[in-house]
């Protein structure tokens, strides 16, 4: 009988070294992200995880446009290019729900703060990861700055973080970037 449990432990873990090697390759090679560790800003309260980074930019458009870019879920995959489905389940308040596929991988995620339209902070999970996700923004003379903090833990994260330090961070200066072009695109309209 400890034959054949070796045997199956055996098999199991090759199974799942496999699992961890094409997963962790694909979100590698099938993403365009990237991170480094960066302090937080105590004031945007984000706490968790093995990989944190905070990024900002400012966009040439009025909070409301970016807010509505940023807080329209269902239209994410038509600006983010990362992004292939994302919908949201009711309307947009604290504990909602929403699901959304990126660089392959679903995600499910619920909303925990929401304070239109300056701040909202959702928390989401997939395999091998949770993530703890805050979007602030301030309304400028010359438009709106956006700052955006993300934690992350999990065993696919402490994966990632060997192959790329920067995953995250460049992930997060990636969606700033297409919600400047979309709001800026929306503003002009």
């Amino acid at each position: 009988m400890n034959g054949v449990l070796c045997r199956v432990a055996a098999s199991f873990n090759k199974c799942f070294q496999r699992t961890v090697f094409f997963t962790t390759a694909f979100v590698l090679f099938n993403t365009n992200i990237s991170t480094r560790k960066l302090p937080l800003k105590q004031a945007l309260d984000c706490d968790g995880g093995f990989v944190k980074a905070e990024e900002k930019i400012t966009i040439q458009a009025s909070i409301d446009v970016v807010w509505q870019t940023l807080t329209d879920i269902d239209s994410w995959p038509r600006w983010q290019n990362a992004v292939t489905k994302a919908s949201l389940k009711g309307p947009l308040l604290p504990n909602a729900t929403f699901m959304w596929t990126s660089g392959g991988m679903k995600i499910s995620s619920k909303i925990h703060r929401l304070s239109a339209p300056v701040s909202i902070q959702w928390m989401g999970q997939t395999v091998g990861t949770k993530a703890d996700h805050l979007w602030s923004l301030e309304s400028t003379k010359t438009g709106t700055i956006v700052t955006t903090v993300e934690s992350m833990e999990g065993w696919l994260v402490s994966l990632l973080e060997l192959f790329n330090k920067n995953f995250l961070i460049n992930s997060l200066r990636q969606t700033l970037t297409e919600l400047k072009v979309e709001s800026e695109r929306r503003h002009a309209v």
